[in-house]
């Protein structure tokens, strides 16, 4: 046989082939024709990417399970899909892909993926495709039951978290309503007044929030009724006048919406001085909560009273003063003492340590004369102190009460009295 003749052949036998795959696919797509009247999904979260199918006639999404292992770590993953079609409908595999929103942005990324899983209709049992799997959490993911779950399942095509299909099925499944909480919820100090992160109340779908909203916040904490912000910032839903009672504020809805509303509350708060912590908000929607603020102690100055300085020189010591952090980290930059005029700080002899925590500092340096600085060379993990052993030279020109200064202005008290000189036999001119 020529070689000409062999490459027609073999020309042929992949002509074949490539028409015969062609004949074998055209036909399973073409089994399955659209109904005339389609029954359509869409995804019903409003604020995740859209997710719309044409038919769900042939197979529907029956039930979501996710479950948190006891180690904490994984997470146990079982839908049924419920099979509506005839057996000649599924010449291709149905696939399925659920996500996580973990981080509450609403964009669900292959990292929130728990499952991707293919299967075939002829694996199910009474007309029921069991999809299942063990997803493990990645560092910093968080799963509790108001996550909101997206499963999208296609026959033919490819899952996505958004896009338009024409075959399967999407369930989101979250709470009615959702309360979102802020992504970094700002520190703050106690007392009054102290702005906490916004709290988004969500509903998934119309008419979901009903009765009335409810915040409380924790003991040693209030909810400022005439300082908190409440607005509608999507939807239709009416707010009644807000009221409160002890640490529990109530928004009354005083109409349900027709189209899924958000709801966005900036709480302002009063904090006793004795508390420490997250101020965790508790709600009456589906005992979720929402973290608005963290508050810290600000670092704090300290000096036990002043001594009597009843003839002006050099060298004098003054005491020792004491910066303390309410928490790891207040201090950065550096620390800075300030002596009034009239007066110089002796830099050989006043002594600067660190005897609490891990704070690195510095060499310590005169800025002129009456100004210390002292690098924090490390800020500090855990709440630490700066002691100073302060020693004076004191002109006949000091004033009578000897007062430093000490920066940054977020250390409370800025100043502190650290001595009384004693002039002309009297302690005032």
């Amino acid at each position: 046989m020529s070689t000409t003749m062999h490459v027609r052949r073999l020309c042929a036998m992949s002509f074949t082939i490539v028409a015969a795959l062609l004949a074998w696919g055209t036909p399973a797509l073409a089994q399955r024709e659209m109904p005339d009247d389609p029954t359509p999904s869409v995804s019903t979260d409003p604020n995740a990417p859209k997710v719309k199918v044409k038919s769900t006639d042939f197979e529907r999404i029956d039930d979501i399970h996710v479950a948190l292992d006891a180690d904490g770590k994984h997470l146990t993953c079982s839908i049924a899909v419920k099979l509506l079609g005839a057996a000649s409908d599924y010449d291709l595999p149905l696939r399925l892909k659920l996500w996580a929103d973990f981080d509450e942005d609403r964009e669900l990324t292959d990292a929130e993926l728990l499952l991707d899983e293919t299967r075939f209709a002829a694996d199910a049992h009474d007309g029921v495709l069991a999809f299942s799997g063990v997803a493990t959490l990645a560092p910093g993911q968080v799963f509790n039951p108001n996550t909101l779950l997206r499963a999208v399942l296609c026959y033919g095509d490819t899952p996505r978290p958004a896009g338009d299909f024409r075959y399967g099925d999407v369930v989101d499944q979250s709470p009615p309503v959702q309360v979102i909480q802020p992504s970094a919820p700002p520190v703050v100090a106690p007392g009054y007044p102290r702005t906490g992160g916004p709290v988004r109340i969500v509903e998934s779908a119309p008419g979901k929030a009903t009765g009335e909203l409810v915040l409380v916040s924790p003991k040693g904490t209030a909810i400022s009724l005439t300082r908190t912000r409440i607005k509608r910032i999507s939807g239709d839903i009416k707010i009644g006048p807000a009221w409160r009672d002890g640490r529990t504020l109530h928004i009354p809805i005083s109409g349900a919406s027709t189209v899924a509303s958000e709801i966005r509350i900036t709480p302002v708060l009063a904090i006793d001085d004795d508390f420490v912590g997250p101020v965790v908000l508790e709600t009456n929607l589906h005992d979720q909560t929402a973290t608005v603020a963290v508050v810290e102690l600000p670092p704090s100055l300290a000096h036990e009273g002043g001594v009597t300085i009843h003839v002006p020189g050099t060298a004098k010591s003054v005491g020792t003063l004491v910066v303390t952090e309410g928490a790891g980290g207040q201090l950065s930059g550096e620390l800075v003492l300030v002596s009034p005029k009239g007066t110089a700080i002796s830099l050989t002899n006043t002594r600067v340590r660190a005897p609490k925590g891990d704070i690195g500092l510095g060499k310590p340096y005169l800025d002129g004369t009456r100004r210390l600085v002292i690098p924090i060379a490390k800020e500090s993990t855990l709440a630490s102190e700066v002691e100073v052993d302060l020693v004076l030279d004191i002109k006949s020109s000091a004033p009578a009460v000897i007062v430093i200064e000490v920066e940054p202005d977020t250390i409370v008290p800025r100043f502190a009295i650290v001595a009384f000189v004693w002039k002309w036999g009297g302690l005032f001119d």
